[in-house]
């Protein structure tokens, strides 16, 4: 079994979505969620795939 350690604060979190991304109605709902992970010390990147 592998074991990978625990992100720590300031990791970067990638977002990415190889296929065809998010539909424009849960858009908000990840920026909130990509906000609170800031809240907590990460460092989030959405490319652009997650959007279209």
């Amino acid at each position: 079994m592998v074991n990978y350690p625990f992100l720590q604060k300031g990791a970067l979190i990638g977002v990415t979505a190889p296929s065809s991304g998010i539909s424009t109605k849960l858009h908000d709902l990840l920026k909130q969620t990509c906000d609170r992970m800031e809240e907590k010390g990460y460092l989030v990147d959405c490319g652009e795939t997650v959007w279209t």
